[in-house]
């Protein structure tokens, strides 16, 4: 195996490993099958010659582990047992966007729904009901039995905690990337 090609798997593993896994975990709804992807991602590079032929490597390799998860879903859904839905990511694809603008989209919304899931039970309950099931504030405080006003706190709280989060991952990367501070 080229060194160049362990270079390149190594070099992506320490600064897009967590990403890659979080990407994963949101495409397959499961920590130990985004684990597994991205292990056999890694294998997949290493076992090959493609180094010196890959023009953008971080698009590359998460093209790789999504057609691995693709794979996965497929193969569950053979065998009847897909616990995660019918969300493939193709919900995503835009032909507008070159791929490494939709891989970041694909991370931003997958790095989006891993915060949503750290939110309170109340508040992430009426998150959703009202961003994504387009529920009215009266709607939902019937539903959870709270008051409105309590709604609107809990969603505008939710609001504000899932943009500091992905500030803070956004900072995170481009500091990691050599973009941070000074550069």
């Amino acid at each position: 195996m080229p060194q160049s090609q362990q270079s390149l798997v190594a070099t992506f593993y320490h600064q897009q490993h967590q990403a890659l896994v979080n990407f994963l975990q949101f495409k397959l709804g499961s920590t130990q099958e985004a684990y597994d992807v991205a292990q056999e991602t890694y294998e997949r590079l290493l076992s090959s010659d493609i180094a010196s032929k890959i023009n953008n490597p971080k698009a590359f390799i998460f093209k790789v582990a999504n057609n691995l998860a693709i794979d996965r879903i497929r193969q569950r859904k053979m065998r009847g047992d897909d616990e995660v839905g019918d969300f493939d990511g193709s919900e995503l694809v835009s032909p507008s966007l070159s791929p490494e603008e939709q891989i970041d989209l694909e991370l931003t919304v997958a790095m989006v729904r891993m915060f949503i899931g750290e939110l309170p039970p109340k508040c992430r309950s009426a998150f959703l009901y009202y961003k994504f099931e387009e529920r009215e504030y009266a709607e939902i405080a019937e539903v959870l039995g709270l008051s409105e006003s309590m709604i609107r706190k809990y969603v505008l709280r939710a609001m504000v905690y899932c943009r500091q989060r992905l500030d803070q991952c956004s900072l995170g990367l481009g500091r990691k990337m050599g973009h941070g501070e000074g550069q």
